[in-house]
């Protein structure tokens, strides 16, 4: 039972943005850091985690077969995408004064800087982008995903705090990787820049699928039981102690000790264990969220032995059932997802709220299985009674990465975000104008910062500032000239990806 400081019933029925900006009328989104932020975390993630139970198990033979077409899983990423556009702005933008004045500028005058800008297949962002951890992977999967398909012009504002984006017609749009809460928040779902070593390196993603194909055993032969390696978010300070902070950090840790708890539990389905960043034991933490989330350590005494051995790779994905569970920062998503869809195990997510920009494909009983502390164990024991189904729900997880998260699945969704975003803020009214676009820049935002993305070398390496004189500076007078190189980069980058698809890179070496 969670016991809750607010008296949510009291609370009136939100039917706007319930957020800094609710006087926007044409707002139909949520900011995380409101009243519904607070309420949806505990209504979706603890109280949902607790209550949730294997009590489908007689119906999910016959669900597993209900399989979707490729055609299926991408339309329900169409859909979203253009939802949270129209709740962004319900209506189309399709004059230039108004893409000016409502969308280009206010983008340009971002004080943080997080802005790209694509133009003629060319990526531009200001060097400080580059400060900010999860930003040069976006930047350079954008660059990739350009040179493979062509991009539409296009420029936004990018989001990669694990909370998402916020805001809306007071606020530029947010790209963003991650919802934390669910889709009312506000921003447009793109993917995150763990893929490709971490990187967004969509030639190195490729590698690694296909080096990991290669030692994969047959599905029948892995293990039987739930897999999970993951640390605890540290709270030395003790902050995670208000409705807020329970709300948007503390989930993490909850989610991940209630595993750790299911593996005391039932050690024979379940095998979860607590291995910190430098593969030392864990111990278990003092309790979080006093007073307003009741047994947030899962009943666990002090003293309970919730570390265990280090995996690597090869022993991990060989595990006929993955668990992901909540990352332990925020209680947002984990990168660990991304490998887990390429395995052909059974994907188990742990029960949450957060939502990424593939997330409308998936379907409890289909792609994957919902799971938690009381219904794990149970998935587990029924699935090893069913071997047809459990192989079943391992291959369906795989179609997810063949068709959403492959390589050129990434860059095409990329493509069809930047197609939309251009289409439904007007964009191309005035970024195919280079002189015009040229002139806002050089009036509205800083052009000695501006640098050109390159090919990705190491994730520190920094782009060079483009000089002013540059003929392919964005704000150069006139325009930045026409890319007459873009057929020669994109035939290399096909080269390159084909190549890395066929055999891996460790073989394209010299």
């Amino acid at each position: 039972m969670l016991l809750l400081r607010w008296p949510w019933a009291l609370l009136p029925t939100i039917t706007m943005a319930s957020n800094a900006w609710h006087t926007d009328e044409d707002c139909g989104c949520h900011n995380l850091n409101s009243a519904w932020g607070i309420r949806t975390m505990f209504e979706r993630g603890y109280n949902a985690s607790l209550a949730h139970r294997a009590s489908d198990l007689k119906q999910l033979k016959d669900k597993s077969k209900q399989t979707k077409s490729e055609k299926k899983l991408r339309q329900a990423l169409t859909y979203e995408l253009w939802r949270s556009l129209r709740a962004y702005r319900s209506q189309q933008i399709s004059t230039r004064e108004a893409v000016r004045k409502s969308n280009v500028v206010k983008i340009l005058k971002d004080p943080n800087r997080n802005i790209l800008l694509v133009l003629n297949n060319r990526v531009y962002v200001h060097r400080e982008f580059y400060e900010r951890s999860k930003h040069p992977g976006h930047a350079v999967m954008v660059r990739e995903a350009c040179q493979l398909l062509g991009c539409p012009n296009v420029i936004y504002d990018f989001a990669s705090e694990t909370t998402g984006g916020s805001g809306c017609e007071q606020r530029t749009l947010k790209l963003a990787i991650n919802k934390e809460v669910g889709y009312e928040q506000c921003g447009v779902l793109v993917p995150n820049s763990y893929f490709g070593g971490g990187h967004g390196n969509l030639t190195m993603w490729a590698s690694e699928v296909k080096g990991q194909d290669s030692k994969l055993e047959p599905f029948s032969k892995r293990k039987g039981k739930a897999m999970y390696r993951g640390s605890l978010h540290p709270d030395p300070d003790n902050v995670f102690s208000s409705e807020r902070m329970c709300s948007e950090v503390a989930y993490g840790n909850y989610a991940r000790i209630s595993a750790f708890a299911a593996s005391l539990d039932h050690p024979d389905e379940v095998d979860a264990k607590c291995v910190d960043g430098k593969h030392h034991a864990c111990k278990l933490p003092p309790p979080s969220c006093v007073g307003i989330v009741s047994d947030f350590n899962s009943g666990l005494k002090k003293k309970a032995r919730i570390d265990g051995e280090y995996l690597d790779d090869k022993e991990y994905r060989n595990h006929k059932y993955l668990l992901n569970l909540p990352g332990a920062a925020s209680g947002s998503y984990s990168k660990n997802l991304n490998h887990l869809w390429r395995t052909g195990s059974v994907v188990m997510q742990w029960v949450h709220p957060f939502v990424e920009w593939y997330h409308p494909a998936l379907e409890h009983g289909v792609t994957h299985l919902d799971v938690a502390r009381y219904s794990v164990a149970d998935y587990v024991r029924a699935l090893e009674r069913d071997p047809e189904t459990a192989e079943r729900l391992g291959s369906e997880a795989r179609r997810i990465h063949d068709t959403l998260l492959c390589p050129r699945c990434l860059a095409a969704f990329l493509k069809e975000t930047f197609e939309a975003v251009s289409k439904h803020l007007g964009q191309s009214l005035v970024l195919d104008d280079g002189k015009r676009i040229a002139e806002l820049l050089r009036e509205h935002a800083d052009c000695s910062t501006m640098a050109e993305v390159d090919e990705y070398r190491d994730h520190h390496h920094l782009p060079a500032l483009l000089r002013e004189d540059d003929p392919i500076h964005p704000c150069r007078k006139g325009g930045p000239v026409s890319n007459k190189n873009w057929k020669r980069d994109h035939q290399a980058m096909e080269a390159r990806l084909a190549y890395a698809e066929k055999y891996g890179l460790e073989k394209n070496k010299g």
